[in-house]
């Protein structure tokens, strides 16, 4: 019960050579018309009915021998079949056998030339493609037959059983620091080295509870950029409490045993009373809109002190009561080119006495005395105010500072205090409301700062980690330069887009000298512009820019998909696009270093393609080794799934009659049985009377086919892919 096989894929010896001489004749005749004695134009209309004449003939014997390869191919029985159907066979034996009714075959010719004597023959073929073969039989006949092999294993990497393989990187290291300890950090991985303990100093002042003192702070001598503030102390409560009244408005809680503070260097709490049965301050006196200088006489609930309520209560020009502002304001004045507003930087580290210069706007009242002091006190001498000039209300001061000691690293601002007074007293009215604490002061709020020459920047040095040609992959920098009477400088670095590179990086001045390594990574594929920028404690900055180029750390990267595990097929084919901004000479390879090649290079990336086969039923990660010219590595990671390479598994075929039909019902699956786990699936179920691998329009989704008669099939299964399975002989 065999089947005929195509018609239409071979041609006889004889149709093949009446076709040639056809052409050979119709040549001889075309050349004779070209270059006859008589010439073509008189030749025409005879050439026409000669090349007519022939054509019909020609049409006539081409008739003739169709008809003789279409008896001779119903004639014909000849099978072409495979020993093995199933997916990634190593290799596979065609066979082909057959037989000619009216002739004999005597001879078949192979794909690789070779011939066989009789009607079978064998070949063996270890590459996917289409081979064909040619019979020649006793009567000089020659029929050709192919056959497409596609299920050997195809070239590719099989990922089968894949382990990924290990991150590969340069390390990229960087400094990095807790409040204990320093270490340089890789910025790709987080590996650790060179883990250290701080080596800590003091820079300022140190700890105390006294509010006038600007604290110092801790930093790390190593140059890790570890800086912690002092913490200013609690003050210490005295066993005995002194209640004392201070300026009409709050009570002096104690005196401090350590700082020894009162007033405002004390702990100092508004006076607060019950007002109404509510218990408030004059903070919320004035906030819920109550008339303070209403309330009359009343009781601090805290100290038992009585205060008079009924009076204005001054002090900086305002009425600590209500909020009323009253007499003369002041502005400060730094004559050295500088007119500040929020801070006045004089040098009082090399000259003995600078001069602040105070503008007082007397609102009309006379100052018949006139006072200032640094309210840090310690390290700052100020002199006796000096009145220069009166413009009606406009008095001008200068007031003489110097310091005390100009050898000192100085880690304090100055507040000024400027303070007057006035012909106010107690009697006046202000609002038709008495004054009852009249004294009139200015507190000048903005920070006198001694100012030594800047920072000061004599060089970086460029230090090259590793070279290739005028590249390197990074950049150490060298950083020195001076800072006399300093103990701690600030030390950053921006890029050409003003994004810290590192920033504020405390530096330790040794006998007026600093020096700074950089150790951070710095990308500068092109020539930028960094700026390094220095300073100190008061903020007096030096900067300088450095330009730099041919600096690349950073290993190529991917651009293209990542992700190869969403839908089910034979193989995978993944083109991998890289990117790569520094010196190029890009080299891939597939989770294992032996497999580097350099890249592709188009347009302006750089391209690897990969063929992936075997069987990967779940997301599995494979890592993808990156290199430049520099030797800069990168391990990258893409997802790689629902690969399947293995056929289906026919494992059972059972058949019943129903009616006058067979009915065979066919049982598979799609099991990988070395991973435990199904593939794509089943996708179809197909019966043939030959060897001959079923057409695709042959399969059915349904396991159950009917038969019409008894005899000999031949049972296939394909998954969802396309892997068919081993061929099953069933006999009915």
């Amino acid at each position: 019960m065999k089947a005929i096989l195509k018609e239409n894929k071979g041609i006889t010896l004889v149709a093949l050579v009446v076709t040639i001489v056809v052409l050979l004749i119709l040549s001889g005749i075309t050349i004779n018309m070209a270059i006859g004695e008589n010439g073509i134009i008189t030749k025409a209309q005879e050439t026409a009915r000669k090349t007519n004449e022939i054509q019909a003939n020609s049409q006539s014997y081409l008739n003739e021998l169709q008809q003789d390869v279409a008896k001779e191919l119903a004639n014909a029985d000849i099978e072409i079949y495979l020993d093995k159907t199933e997916s990634n066979v190593n290799s596979v034996i065609i066979t082909i056998e057959g037989t000619i009714k009216d002739d004999e075959i005597i001879e078949i010719e192979c794909p690789d030339g070779s011939k066989v004597q009789g009607n079978i023959a064998t070949y063996e073929v270890n590459k996917n493609g289409e081979y064909v073969f040619w019979i020649r039989t006793k009567k000089g006949r020659h029929i050709s037959r192919s056959i497409s092999v596609t299920n050997i294993k195809e070239d590719g990497i099989d990922l089968t059983g894949l382990v990924t393989g290990e991150d590969k990187h340069n390390h990229i290291y960087e400094t990095k620091y807790d409040n204990n300890n320093h270490w340089s950090e890789c910025i790709i991985c987080g590996n650790r080295i060179n883990v250290a303990s701080h080596n800590k100093v003091l820079s300022g002042n140190p700890a105390t509870c006294d509010v006038y003192v600007n604290l110092g702070k801790e930093v790390c001598t190593d140059n890790c950029g570890y800086e912690k503030q002092v913490e200013r102390l609690e003050h210490i409560r005295p066993e005995k409490l002194s209640w004392q009244d201070y300026l009409g408005i709050e009570h002096i809680v104690f005196q401090c045993e350590r700082c020894g503070g009162r007033g405002s260097n004390g702990l100092i709490e508004y006076h607060t009373f019950d007002i109404n049965g509510k218990i408030m301050n004059f903070m919320q006196m004035i906030n819920e809109g109550i008339d303070v200088h209403k309330c009359g006489i009343k009781q601090c609930t805290v100290c038992k002190l009585n205060i008079d309520l009924n009076k204005h209560s001054f002090y900086s020009n305002t009425c600590y009561l209500c909020g009323k502002q009253y007499g003369p304001t002041a502005t400060i004045e730094v004559k050295q080119n500088i007119l500040i507003e929020d801070e006045a930087k004089i040098d009082l580290i090399n000259n003995d006495i600078q001069y602040v210069y105070v503008n007082v706007d007397t609102k009309g009242l006379n100052l018949y005395s006139v006072a200032a002091k640094s309210l840090l006190g310690g390290n700052y001498q100020v002199g006796i105010p000096q009145l220069l000039d009166k413009q009606g209300n406009l008095w001008t001061y200068k007031v003489p500072i110097s310091l005390k000691d100009r050898t000192k690293n100085i880690t304090e601002k100055m507040e000024l205090l400027f303070e007057w007074n006035s012909s106010i007293g107690t009697g006046e009215v202000l609002d038709g409301i008495y004054i009852g604490y009249g004294s009139l002061r200015e507190e000048i709020s903005p920070n006198i700062i001694p100012v030594n020459t800047r920072p000061t920047i004599i060089s970086i040095e460029q230090i090259n980690e590793k070279t290739v040609g005028e590249w390197t992959t990074k950049k150490k920098l060298k950083i020195k330069g001076t800072c006399p009477k300093r103990e701690i400088v600030y030390i950053s670095m921006y890029d050409d887009t003003g994004k810290a590179i590192f920033e504020n990086k405390a530096t330790q001045v040794i006998n007026g000298n600093y020096e700074y390594i950089s150790d951070y990574g710095i990308e500068a594929f092109r020539e930028r512009n960094f700026t390094i920028k220095v300073k100190d404690i008061f903020e007096n900055e030096e900067q300088q820019i450095l330009k730099l180029s041919k600096v690349d750390s950073q290993a190529p990267s991917i651009i293209s998909d990542k992700e190869y595990n969403k839908e089910w097929s034979k193989n995978k084919f993944v083109e991998l696009q890289v990117e790569e901004k520094g010196i190029g000479e890009v080299q891939i390879a597939f989770n294992d270093e032996s497999d580097y090649k350099y890249a592709e290079k188009k347009d302006g990336n750089y391209i690897r393609n990969y063929k992936f086969i075997g069987d990967i039923y779940q997301e599995m990660q494979g890592a993808i080794y990156l290199k430049d010219g520099l030797g800069n590595i990168r391990t990258e990671r893409i997802s790689i799934g629902k690969i399947d390479g293995t056929s289906p598994t026919i494992t059972k075929v059972e058949t019943r009659k129903e009616e006058e039909n067979i009915v065979v019902t066919i049982t598979a699956n799609d099991i990988n049985e070395k991973l435990g786990q199904e593939g794509s699936g089943v996708g179809g179920y197909a019966i043939t009377n030959t060897k001959q691998l079923p057409e695709d329009s042959m399969y059915q989704e349904n396991n159950e086919i009917q038969l019409q008669e008894s005899g000999i099939y031949y049972v296939y299964v394909k998954d969802k892919v396309g892997n068919i399975s081993a061929r099953y002989e069933l006999n009915i």
